[in-house]
């Protein structure tokens, strides 16, 4: 319960924040579509509002599923360095390919699972693949993010970030 109310005050939190792409110290505006503070979410729709996290000794990914189709997926997606507490922040809108063969991911538990791919490009690529049997797993692929915003993070997900109930 507790960890629900706090991840709803991350999430509201996140939201309020003007929409960029951010390092602690580096900062770029993002173009992104005003579809994201204005779109309506279904509140009961299983897809919308899902909240996903890796965590280790050394780095917190957060993604936060605002809503999402077999087309878009509106996102804010965080990775925090744990070890200078520099964080780097994407909010956006990534598009997939609804008629695209999955692609192939793979889990320590699990093995191969297939997942569907959504690439953001706007004011860097990110790739963010869900899987696609049970919409509980999440991996992100940093193309040139990092290098764009000057991150002392990393953006790729070293690992699995799973659905947080």
């Amino acid at each position: 319960m507790k960890l629900n109310i706090l991840l709803t005050g991350i999430v509201l939190i996140l939201t309020a924040c003007n929409h960029k792409l951010t390092d602690s110290n580096n900062t770029i505006d993002s173009t992104m579509s005003q579809s994201v503070s204005k779109m309506k979410i279904d509140r009961h729709d299983k897809n919308s509002r899902s909240t996903f996290i890796y965590q280790d000794d050394t780095l917190l990914q957060q993604i936060v599923l605002l809503s999402r189709n077999d087309s878009v997926v509106y996102f804010i997606f965080s990775s925090t360095n744990k070890r200078d507490n520099s964080t780097c922040e994407i909010k956006g809108i990534a598009k997939g390919q609804p008629n695209q063969d999955p692609e192939i991911d793979e889990d320590e538990e699990t093995g191969a699972y297939p997942a569907i791919e959504y690439i953001y490009h706007d004011t860097c690529t990110l790739s963010i693949r869900i899987d696609m049997d049970s919409n509980t797993k999440i991996t992100t692929i940093d193309h040139d993010c990092k290098m764009r915003a000057k991150c002392h993070c990393t953006l790729t997900s070293p690992g699995i970030l799973h659905k947080v109930k």
